[in-house]
Order: C-alpha cells, then structure tokens, then sequence
C-alpha cells in the first residue's frame, strides 16, 4: 500500500464535513444536548440579549469541535449564511 503524503493528508482533511459529523455523534449519543442547554439560567440584562445561551454554548461547542483555537477565528470562519442557518436548526 501506498504511503499518504503530507499533502494529500491536508486534502483529506479538508473534505471532512466536521459540522456534519458532531450531529450524527450529537443525535447518536447526546440526543437531549439542546434541550440541556437551553435550561441554563441567562443571568444578563435581557434588554441586551440578542442570542440565548442555548445558541451560544452550542456555537463555543462547534467551534472546539472544528478546532478553532481563537474566538476570532471563530467569528470569521462562523460568519456565513450556511453556518447561522445550520447551527439555528440544531
């Protein structure tokens, strides 16, 4: 068998779907994950409040699962029209 290059390593990577599949893992082993989170008490001002802590932990979950190290790198990778639409759904 063939040996993978560095190169081809990256490429493979790059096609992983990870959003795609911390859902199947979520909905396999975690089926009342959201239901969880959106039990958490939200202590701030709600004259402020534009995102529930529901949508936030599930966004900070999403981003240690993609392996984002920043919370600007998040916001940058994260602010797309298929991202919002698929972390509103789940």
């Amino acid at each position: 068998m063939d040996k993978m290059t560095r190169k081809q390593k990256r490429k493979k990577e790059n096609e992983i779907n990870y959003f795609g599949e911390f859902s199947k893992i979520k909905n396999h082993f975690f089926k009342d994950l959201n239901k969880k989170l959106a039990i958490v008490k939200d202590k701030r001002n709600q004259n402020y409040v534009t995102y529930t802590p529901e949508i936030i932990l599930f966004t900070v979950i999403m981003k240690n699962v993609s392996g984002i190290v920043s919370m600007n790198k998040m916001t940058k990778d994260f602010n797309n029209d298929a991202v919002i639409e698929n972390i509103k759904r789940h």
